[in-house]
């Protein structure tokens, strides 16, 4: 799964600027469901690319983004975004959401997750 995410994962900068990939680095931890009050999190993915050779990209599971460094999320939720028409526009951006523990957060935040006030509607 890491080397999944090594090579498939990107930060989803705006719907036409697409890097190459990022990764999400993680522990052999068995996930966690912490303590304290929970917190929402969040991380902007975007992969693949719509023209040039096809790599297969696979969306990231939040689940397994999390458990990958040891966290167990109470809740998830995925928000698609939607792409533009271009050569250098991605297959797939999404918004990747977790309800944590707040004990939790700092190693989210380490994983490239985001502190968010809640995930709307």
């Amino acid at each position: 799964m890491k080397k999944l995410l090594a090579l498939s994962l990107a930060l989803f900068c705006s719907a036409s600027l697409i890097t190459a990939g990022c990764s999400v680095s993680g522990t052999d931890n068995d996930p966690d469901l912490g303590t304290g009050d929970p917190v929402w999190v969040a991380l902007q993915v975007s992969g693949g690319q719509q023209c040039g050779p096809r790599i297969d990209f696979d969306p990231p599971v939040t689940e397994d983004l999390l458990a990958d460094v040891g966290i167990e999320p109470l809740e998830t939720k995925t928000e698609t975004h939607g792409l533009c028409e271009a050569c250098s526009c991605a297959l797939y951006a999404a918004t990747h959401m977790a309800l944590i523990r707040s004990s939790n957060l700092q190693t989210a935040q380490d994983a490239g997750f985001e502190w968010i006030e809640s995930p709307g509607p």
